[in-house]
């Protein structure tokens, strides 16, 4: 049989930086998507 794993918690710091590194990221997609959807560039698309 496996061993019995252990307690695994993430702390509130560490769950505020991840989620803020994950908005970071999508809003970046989201302001390329934009752009491209906005000024129709298909230059962008294919970047």
């Amino acid at each position: 049989p496996l061993p019995p794993l252990p307690n695994l918690e993430l702390s509130e710091d560490c769950a505020v930086k991840a989620s803020d590194l994950a908005r970071f990221y999508i809003n970046s997609v989201l302001a390329v998507a934009r752009d491209i959807t906005t000024k129709k560039d298909v230059k962008l698309l294919l970047k």
